[in-house]
């Protein structure tokens, strides 16, 4: 959890050497994937995020047609459009699960997309993982009018009002802005 917490606060140094500990600790990368692939993402280091998302996908029974676009897209910006497009199809088809739909929206800076991904796993909050809103790559995630309701159907805003709102959220003329 501690790698997390650094990965989400944008010191990837700190969280890589974390998940070096829990590795020599005995504890495997299974313990926080998704985590730790939104690390490897973030050092482009794009074979082992394959690798790892790959054998997460067998894993859950899921095609992963959507991968190799995703990834050469974030290799290389000019292959974005496939990105989307195979990205859109695997969700069409629910080929995807609405959790990685989310990152590989973020990843791509597609915000509404995000925005619906988020709608739908608050639907089915097992599934979501809240700190994902607040990581770098959902700034424009943030920065859409809706953001608010989702705080608020979270129960962060009312979480915040009864407590200490964050620095990064506030409220400006009656909506909710967090940067």
């Amino acid at each position: 959890r501690l790698a997390v917490a650094y990965l989400w606060n944008d010191r990837d140094d700190l969280a890589e050497h974390q998940f070096e500990v829990t590795r020599e600790l005995g504890i495997r990368v299974a313990a926080q994937p998704d985590a730790y692939l939104l690390l490897l993402l973030r050092q482009g280091r794009y074979e082992q995020a394959r690798s790892l998302a790959l054998s997460l996908q067998k894993l859950f029974a899921r095609p992963a047609e959507w991968l190799d676009p995703l990834l050469a897209a974030l290799a290389d910006p000019k292959r974005r459009p496939a990105a989307v497009e195979a990205v859109d199809r695997a969700e069409r088809e629910r080929n995807i699960s609405r959790r990685y739909a989310l990152g590989a929206w973020l990843q791509l800076g597609e915000d509404e997309r995000a925005l619906r991904a988020v709608q739908e796993l608050l639907l089915d909050p097992a599934e979501f993982e809240v700190e994902l809103l607040f990581a770098r790559e959902a700034r424009g995630l943030r920065s859409q009018p809706q953001f608010g309701d989702v705080l608020s159907r979270l129960g962060l805003v009312e979480y915040w009002d009864a407590t200490t709102w964050p620095d990064a959220c506030r409220r400006v003329d009656g909506t909710i802005r967090c940067n």
